[in-house]
């Protein structure tokens, strides 16, 4: 489940996520967001689960999207290491899954599938 809060049109470059580590089982999205709200604006909240694998209990981690870079940088700054349900937090920019320029890596991978050697039919 993911916390969705409305948002100006900002740069994506402008745009962080935040991972949120050694979170206590039993913390909530709400409670989340809560603790990111006082830093700036919220495009997204939420944690994992392991709803995979059957149980759906809290993998203990989550991310915080947030609209504006400097914001988020601050929290980063201003809340990792406090303690939220009796445990220390560990919060750090979240590295992103794709390449940063997706016309890039179409090239890349267009450019290895044509060079590939002809198989007859």
């Amino acid at each position: 489940m993911t916390i969705e809060h409305a948002t100006t049109r900002m740069p994506f470059r402008d745009r962080i996520n935040v991972f949120v580590g050694n979170l206590s089982l039993d913390m909530t999205e709400a409670e989340l967001k809560q603790e990111f709200m006082p830093y700036g604006e919220i495009i997204s909240a939420s944690l994992m689960n392991d709803r995979y694998i059957g149980s759906g209990q809290s993998a203990g981690y989550g991310y915080v999207a947030m609209a504006v870079r400097t914001q988020g940088e601050a929290a980063i700054t201003g809340l990792n290491g406090k303690m939220w349900h009796s445990r220390a937090v560990n919060i750090l920019e979240a590295l992103p899954l794709s390449p940063p320029n997706p016309k890039t890596a179409f090239k890349s991978h267009f450019r290895q599938r044509t060079e590939a050697p002809n198989k007859p039919l």
